[in-house]
C-alpha cells in the first residue's frame, strides 16, 4: 500500500495544476464535463495520459510541456468519440 499511497499523494499535490490546465478556455471544459458520463471520460483521459507517460519513460523519451499540451488537445478533440465508446460499453443512454 505504500506505493499506492505515495501515488495518491503525488497525484493529489498536482490537482491545482491539473485544474488550472483544464480550465484554459481553449478546452471548452464547461461544454465537455456535465454528468456521470463525463466523469468516466475524465478517468479515460487520465488512463491515456498516465500510459503515455509510462510508455515514454520506458522508452527514455522526454515529454515537453508542448507535447502534453498537444496530447490534451487531442484528447479533448476526441471527447465525443470516447463518450460514444463509453456509452456502448456501459449500455447507458
Amino acid at each position: 500500500m505504500g506505493l499506492f499511497q505515495e501515488t495518491v499523494e503525488d497525484t493529489s499535490s498536482e490537482i491545482p495544476a491539473i485544474a488550472a490546465l483544464l480550465r484554459i478556455n481553449k478546452y471548452d471544459l464547461e461544454q465537455t464535463v456535465t454528468n456521470e458520463l463525463d466523469f468516466i471520460l475524465g478517468a479515460v483521459f487520465s488512463q491515456i495520459i498516465n500510459r503515455f507517460k509510462i510508455y515514454s519513460a520506458n522508452r527514455s523519451m522526454k515529454i515537453s510541456e508542448s507535447d502534453l499540451d498537444e496530447l490534451y488537445l487531442i484528447l479533448f478533440s476526441k471527447a465525443e468519440e470516447f463518450k460514444n465508446l463509453i456509452l456502448k460499453s456501459t449500455n447507458s443512454s
